[in-house]
């Protein structure tokens, strides 16, 4: 959820954090969720996206997937 949070903080929409990371719609609402641990490379996929650190978002993914 706190990525999601994030992503809301930055005005993007799930598709257009997809689009930005090269993932999928379905793939992004996956990893908010806590349904599925992104890899490292996914993450820093993500964090480029949003413009924030690697280190923070993956350690923030890792205790999302980690809790459900």
């Amino acid at each position: 959820k706190e990525l999601a949070s994030i992503r809301i903080r930055q005005g993007l929409s799930r598709h257009a954090l997809s689009q930005k990371a090269g993932l999928s719609k379905y793939a992004v609402a996956r990893i908010e969720k806590g349904i599925n641990s992104p890899s490292p490379k996914t993450a820093k996929a993500i964090s480029d996206a949003l413009g924030c650190n690697f280190e923070e978002i993956f350690i923030l993914l890792e205790e999302a997937s980690n809790a459900s």
